[in-house]
């Protein structure tokens, strides 16, 4: 096989946004907006950095729709480091509200203080918090739908995810790997209930 260190068809693309030039090998840049600005120290009211994962019983968003799975866990945790927790007077079990700059009204949801995560970093796990998924009822033809409320339990963190400050209704994105960036850089703020 074969290892590319520099990737032509990259270089000879625009930045559709900034009409900047691609760079066609691997580099590090810090987050940035859709207009190439740095977002560093955009949010200093919000000082965690808010990571997600998918457990392994919960591997895809669609998994809270099996009775079997939502058994092992039907909910699922607001997650703060132990030397976090303490500082805001929070213990496992606790009702705690998670914000953001996107989302200033926060969610709540119950805290696990764990060892697990570093200083400054908060978990949250996907699959639960659904506002859809026949979590509530409608009316189709005058007659109510069929719903499951425990599709709604726990917190989503996806309305918490940082918006792009030049776009306002969009994730941040990774220009060239195409993923959702925010996944990886949005600043929250914890605190008891």
């Amino acid at each position: 096989g074969r290892i590319y260190f520099f990737n032509e068809g990259l270089a000879k693309t625009r930045d559709s946004m900034t009409g900047e030039w691609f760079k066609g090998y691997p580099h590090y840049e810090p987050e940035k907006d859709a207009l190439g600005e740095p977002i560093e120290g955009l949010d200093p009211d919000y000082p965690l950095t808010l990571v997600t994962y998918k457990q392994a019983w919960h591997s895809m968003a669609r998994t809270i729709c099996q009775p079997w799975l939502v058994s092992i866990q039907p909910e699922n945790f607001i997650e703060i480091n132990a030397q976090d927790a303490k500082a805001r007077g929070i213990r496992t079990g606790d009702r705690v509200r998670i914000r953001s700059a996107s989302m200033p009204q926060g969610a709540t949801g119950l805290a696990y203080v764990t060892e697990t995560l570093r200083p400054g970093v908060v978990a949250i796990a996907h699959s639960f918090g659904h506002w859809e998924m026949s979590s509530k009822p409608y009316k189709v033809n005058g007659r109510k739908s069929g719903h499951d409320p425990t599709r709604a339990v726990g917190v989503a963190a996806n309305p918490l995810m940082r918006l792009d400050p030049k776009l306002n209704n969009v994730a941040l994105q990774d220009k060239v790997g195409g993923s959702v960036a925010s996944y990886f850089n949005t600043r929250v703020e914890v605190e008891k209930v």
